[in-house]
């Protein structure tokens, strides 16, 4: 499942070797710019549709110009809070938070809530509506459903679907859901009408030729769809050093919302730490690690550089952050 470089893994070696040799520093140095939190004109929910061989998957939201989706491609490597590198497949289809913490953390955008349905549900909801219009063609629940097996074509057909489906103004009732949050709010949100724009989440080729996240351009098309605020992701490396488990999703959840992306999620090298750490690589991100032990509500702040290559800060998560 772990697909992260070897050179990111020699330098995740070299910044826990640096954690282990922290010294204290006394506060000054240069400020850096406050991050301000994401906006964005709704609540955005994480819809995800069982299906073979990946799930769909999307991140729906309402602004003043109608219902706007970004589709997020299930097979591209992502770091998970709390459990480490691997796929969006790998976790949007499980219940609970897990899915929409991870997709969060990749957008850099907080996400509200989630839901999961699958092929069959989805069809009995477009049948209920009497069809949805995709291409200019009304299709039945089962000729959606149809367009969304495996085969060439897959994602473009759930881009298109997508737009069908929020533009068509469709009643989803509890028992549509496998998994889902808040009810009342996803259904109002995924309900749609009248307009709808759909657009894909932006993807590079890396240079060992996968497919994977373009974070250069992500943020440009959340503003784009969503009207979300730009602003800086700051990359953080989060390491478990209490041994509790839930603690990289804690962790990810509480800091994520403020402009914070997780890029490493490992354990620490003993689960014996007390206290949590957060350490800046250098005194310029010091007003950083600082905001980041009011966002957790525990911490020593320190400094110790150089800086890693990988992120401004680190986190050791110490015995004494709650979890929950």
């Amino acid at each position: 499942m772990n697909r992260r470089t070897a050179a990111s893994a020699v330098a995740l070696l070299a910044v826990v070797g640096a954690v282990a040799a922290i010294t204290l520093s006394t506060r000054g140095g240069e400020a850096p710019a406050q991050v301000a939190p994401a906006r964005s004109v709704s609540e955005l929910v994480l819809l995800v549709v069982e299906a073979s061989p990946e799930p769909l998957a999307a991140v729906v939201g309402w602004t003043s110009d109608g219902c706007r989706a970004v589709v997020i491609p299930t097979d591209l490597p992502i770091t998970i809070p709390g459990q480490g590198d691997g796929l969006v497949s790998d976790v949007v289809a499980a219940p609970g938070r897990t899915g929409q913490i991870a997709v969060s953390n990749l957008l850099g955008m907080w996400v509200d809530h989630h839901v999961i349905t699958d092929l069959p549900h989805l069809s009995a909801v477009i049948d209920r509506a009497g069809g949805i219009e995709v291409g200019g063609v009304t299709r039945t629940g089962a000729e959606t459903v149809a367009s969304l097996v495996a085969g060439p074509g897959r994602e473009l057909a759930w881009q298109a679907t997508l737009g069908g489906l929020l533009a068509s103004g469709l009643a989803w009732e509890p028992s549509d859901y496998l998994d889902v949050d808040a009810t009342e709010k996803v259904s109002a949100i995924l309900g749609g009408g009248e307009r709808s724009v759909v657009e894909p989440l932006p993807t590079r080729v890396s240079a060992g030729g996968l497919e994977e996240p373009d974070y250069e351009h992500i943020g440009a098309v959340l503003t784009a769809v969503f009207g979300a605020t730009r602003r800086p992701i700051v990359p953080v490396i989060v390491l478990n050093g209490s041994g509790a488990p839930g603690v990289g999703e804690d962790v990810a959840q509480r800091i994520v919302p403020d402009g914070y992306r997780v890029v490493v999620s490992a354990n620490a090298s003993t689960f014996d730490h007390a206290e949590t750490l957060i350490v800046a690589g250098s005194q310029h991100d010091r007003q950083l690690a600082e905001h980041v032990r009011d966002l957790l509500g525990v911490g020593q702040v320190v400094v110790s550089g150089p800086p890693s290559g990988i992120a401004q800060l680190t986190i050791v998560v110490g015995k004494d952050f709650g979890t929950g």
